[in-house]
């Protein structure tokens, strides 16, 4: 698919919203940021924020050539003519200089560009619903095209700066920036002669591409217990009744929408903190036979949620006295994973410490026993380990042969199944504590107040987020999950 001869303007009119995103994120601005489209101009003080110029379009010569036989030789058309063009923008910033706000401005969007190089289908969507019906824009289908619309910055020399101020007849030279998008494809209104209906259909196999994840709209997602989250797939070779499979899990998702080679769906519950793996299936009927096909996997980041964070300077674990550590986490983490917790002291300068001995036990058991409350084998293992239950010890089920509760007097343990014959148990502690806890030895920590982080599989995206004020003297600064340490 591709778009109509309204993709150039609503290409830019995306494109300025990301700017404008990017520009709110500065804080302590004189005015509030805009961002504008016009031949640049003379400063007058009163601009704050981006002029927003296309100055130059050029033909894509790569795809250009696949617009080739678009007619017989009657002229009729074969198919609709394409036009591939690379929009090319001049972005000025405006701002008090006294202040640097044109350098602020400056850093954010070449911040924001470059993590996020791409214009996605969800942003144009997104932009469209925001005009209302009336709009001419809202008529754009520039959703639709296939090829990706990539963000990539111009580096010019200095004589070829120079060369480009001076075609703005008599204005200074401002802080400027340039960047490329492509490819937009757009195609003329024409009809195309339809063929011949269809008499008789005979089954017979046919080769078909291999489904293909290409990219995600995003590679890492903050996990959420109390909000869905949809997860775009630029796909090739896979549509509507594609299903993904979440490989570490065995879930099969169906996709919610298909719009061109972008398949949506929405993330179960059940995935796996730190890196998972999607894989695309499709079933092909090949005349009585039906073949399923599988793409690659393709990995997908989720961060955890640390939840609650509490320090107990004295617990008894094992008749031994120590301080605990307990993090709260969602999705709870298998015991094949590593968790490390990070500590870091909220002065600029302050210490920072790495837990990670986590108090926890792989044991060997019978699931449908332990299920149906018999802890006479959870009760020999725990005993040979130095840990005696008593003879008032109980085992409740939480979720049904997935996780069990162990009460033993005022002392609490949860189990987690592993698979068909282990489990996780967690350390008790000496209140109800939540089914997602994990607790870690915190022996050395100075007294202090610190911001918690984990981190699954020490992965560079496998760390949960850190929380901003988002108001007052401090606003923008981290604040939470915080934890004072006594």
């Amino acid at each position: 698919m591709m778009s109509n001869y309204l993709a150039i303007a609503v290409t830019t009119a995306v494109f300025s919203q990301k700017i404008l995103n990017a520009l709110n994120k500065v804080p302590f601005l004189s005015a509030a940021p805009q961002v504008i489209h016009r031949r640049p101009e003379k400063d007058d003080g009163q601009m704050i924020g981006v002029n927003l110029y296309l100055y130059d379009i050029e033909f894509n010569h790569t795809l250009r050539n696949n617009d080739l036989a678009t007619r017989r030789a009657d002229g009729s058309l074969i198919k609709q003519p394409q036009v591939p063009l690379n929009l090319k923008y001049h972005l000025s910033f405006y701002g008090q200089d006294l202040t640097l706000e044109p350098q602020k401005m400056m850093g954010a969007t070449i911040v924001e560009l470059h993590a996020q190089p791409f214009i996605t289908p969800d942003e144009i969507m997104q932009y469209q619903l925001s005009l209302g019906a009336d709009s001419i824009l809202m008529s754009s289908n520039l959703h639709t095209q296939q090829a990706r619309i990539k963000i990539e910055p111009i580096m010019l020399s200095l004589e070829d700066v120079t060369k480009m101020w001076a075609s703005f007849f008599q204005l200074p030279h401002q802080h400027s920036l340039n960047y490329e998008v492509s490819v937009i494809l757009m195609e003329s209104d024409f009809a195309v002669e339809k063929p011949l209906p269809v008499h008789h259909v005979s089954d017979f196999a046919v080769a078909k591409l291999i489904p293909v994840i290409e990219s995600l709209s995003v590679d890492y997602w903050h996990y959420d217990p109390n909000a869905a989250f949809t997860l775009s797939l630029h796909t090739q070779g896979a549509d509507f009744s594609s299903q993904v499979q979440f490989e570490e899990s065995e879930v099969m998702v169906s996709p919610v929408s298909s719009v061109g080679n972008v398949l949506r769906i929405v993330l179960p519950d059940q995935v796996k903190a730190g890196l998972n793996h999607l894989r695309l299936s499709r079933t092909d009927n090949l005349g009585k036979i039906s073949k399923t096909i599988y793409s690659d996997p393709y990995p997908f980041v989720v961060q955890p949620d640390l939840n609650r964070v509490e320090y107990r300077a004295s617990t008894e674990v094992f008749n031994e006295v120590l301080p605990l550590l307990i993090v709260d986490i969602l999705p709870f983490p298998d015991h094949e994973q590593s968790v490390v917790v990070w500590l870091n002291n909220e002065n600029l300068n302050g210490q920072s410490y790495q837990l990670e001995e986590a108090l926890t036990l792989v044991l060997t058991l019978n699931i449908e026993a332990l299920s149906q409350g018999n802890i006479t084998e959870l009760s020999q293992q725990l005993s040979s380990l130095g840990l005696v239950l008593s003879a008032s010890a109980r085992i409740s089920q939480i979720t049904l042969n997935q996780q069990w509760l162990l009460q033993d007097g005022d002392q609490y343990y949860t189990l987690h199944k592993q698979n068909s014959h282990q489990v996780l148990l967690c350390y008790g502690f000496d209140q109800l504590p939540s089914m997602h806890a994990l607790a870690f030895k915190a022996t050395g920590l100075n007294s202090g107040h610190y911001l918690a982080r984990v981190q699954i599989d020490k992965l560079k995206y496998g760390q949960s987020a850190l929380e901003r004020e988002q108001s007052g003297v401090n606003q923008g600064r981290y604040s939470a999950p915080s934890v004072v340490v006594e």
